[in-house]
Formats: C-alpha cells, structure tokens, sequence
C-alpha cells in the first residue's frame, strides 16, 4: 500500500505593460503543467493584445487584466493599427480647417492687429465696406485652397477594415472616465478591437498619469475620503 501525496505551489504573478504578456505565457505554462503542482493566478495592468479570443477565454479563471479607460496598449495589434491608420487617411478635416481660420480672422479683427489694419484702412482713405471686406477675402483664398490642394488627396471613406486576432488575456476589468468620476466594469477581451483615440490614450498606460491618478480615484470614492493618498513605495496593490 502507497500513499501519494500531492504538493500544490501557489504562483502569483503581478506586473503590468509588456512585462506582463511575458508573465501571462509564464501563466499559461505553469497552469498546464501535467502533473498540476501549480495554482496559478496572473494579475496585471495594461496588458498587450497577445492572445486570440479563444484562447484569451480560456485563461479567464486564472488571468486578470485592468484596462484603464483608453490605454492604446491593450488595443495594439497590426490589425487595430492598420484600421487607425486607414480611419485617419479617411477623415475629412477640411471643414475644421476653414472654420479655425474663419474664427481666427475673427479674433484678429477683435486684436491689436486688426486695431492697426483698421489705422492704415484709415490713412489709406479706404472705406468701411473695402475693409470690411478684407477678411471675406482672405477666408475665401482659404477654402479655395483647401479645396483645390488639400481635399483631394483625403482618402475616400470605405467600410472595408482588418479583424483583430490577438486580444488581451483572461477576465478583462475596464476602469473608465464616466464624465463624473470613474466607473468600471467587466468586459469581453475582443471590448478592445479599436485603438481609442483619446488625448489620454499614452497617458492612461503610464503608472502616475494613468493608472495611479484612476485607482486613486477609485479608493477616494470607495472611501468617501477625498484626502486618501497611497503610501508611497508601497504600490496600489496594497489597498485590493
């Protein structure tokens, strides 16, 4: 008669960014081991897209990616990239260019340059109506150009865009901007199959501008203590 005993390894692993794709596979290795020694659990912040949904859901027990609200790195793959790309090529910006100029002729006139142009309308002896005129003028050369040389060369709009195959790995947690505070939820890992494009989008990868400043907000809000502050070198891990 034999006894078998059974060792089990608790491995935790917790990183964020590239470093944790490299700890999702270290994962994903340990969890199949054959003689299953290991409990594996993998949390991480801001993990790149390195999985195809498939095999992202079946990682779902044992992985936990944070997305904080549009960090471009979860989003990252050729696929999403290339879409980007062909969106931007695609996006007609004429119509903000006239405007931003019609509205600058306008502050111009408003300004001690347009105080001085009127001076020299003056002295020129030229009438209200001529300087008046002036800034019709320029605004018509504008859109005449942006017509001539600038449209053209947009890209005509198409629906046609790449599918992403890889996406981030595991149980996806989404903490975003709601426009009061931060809100978060659970999402599926294709949620991010576009690049976002935000003026937080490198920002929000980032640990003090991005996901510091969110879970910060997150625990001042759980707390009801806007004076809570994270101890330093301690890392947000220690207030879960």
């Amino acid at each position: 008669l034999t006894t078998t005993v059974r060792v089990l390894y608790l491995v935790c692993l917790s990183s964020r960014s590239y470093i944790l794709g490299a700890a999702a596979i270290a994962g994903i290795e340990f969890h199949d081991d054959d003689k299953d020694r290991f409990d594996v659990q993998v949390v991480g912040f801001g993990c790149p897209a390195i999985l195809s949904k498939g095999l992202s859901e079946q990682t779902k027990n044992y992985i936990t990616t944070v997305v904080a609200d549009a960090d471009m790195i979860p989003r990252m793959s050729a696929e999403t990239i290339g879409n980007v790309m062909l969106d931007i090529m695609e996006f007609d910006w004429t119509p903000m260019v006239k405007r931003d100029i019609e509205d600058a002729l306008r502050e111009v006139k408003k300004s001690v340059a347009g105080f001085l142009l009127i001076q020299e309308d003056q002295q020129e002896d030229s009438s209200p109506a001529v300087a008046a005129e002036k800034p019709r003028i320029a605004q018509a050369f504008v859109d005449k150009t942006v017509e001539k040389y600038i449209k053209p060369n947009i890209r005509n709009a198409s629906s046609q865009r790449l599918n992403p195959i890889l996406h981030p790995p595991g149980t996806c947690v989404h903490f975003y901007r709601d426009g009061v505070g931060i809100s978060g939820s659970y999402v599926p890992c294709d949620f991010f199959s576009e690049i976002d494009i935000a003026r937080t989008m490198v920002d929000d990868h980032l640990v003090n501008k991005g996901y510091r400043r969110i879970f910060l907000e997150v625990m001042r809000s759980f707390l009801s203590d806007e004076h809570f502050r994270f101890e330093e070198g301690t890392g947000i891990d220690r207030y879960k």
